[in-house]
């Protein structure tokens, strides 16, 4: 069986919301075709590369710690255009890169 070739997803910022919150510094609405996808992460590190992470539920484990669960998963071959798109948005809203 012949190997489906991966077609390049279009993702469209449809709004950024600039932040300073430890390692988060936004958040974004993305668009992937008729799917919207509202709180995606905007996260850097120190010493690492931006990466933009699906919306998130916390909650406090009892031990003082909190739990993180993502809301919604994208596939990972997603993740350069979904990144790039959202890295742009930021810059245009900020006039900074990450």
């Amino acid at each position: 069986m012949a190997e489906q070739q991966k077609k390049p997803i279009k993702v469209t910022v449809t709004e950024v919301k600039p932040i300073d919150w430890g390692s988060m510094r936004a958040f974004a609405t993305i668009q992937i075709g008729p799917v919207t996808i509202k709180e995606c992460r905007l996260v850097k590190e120190e010493n690492k590369t931006a990466w933009v992470s699906p919306p998130q539920k916390t909650w406090d484990k009892g031990d003082g710690k909190k739990g993180y669960v993502s809301l919604v998963q994208w596939p990972q071959e997603w993740n350069d255009a979904i990144n790039a798109a959202v890295l742009a948005a930021y810059a245009e809203a900020t006039g900074k890169g990450l």
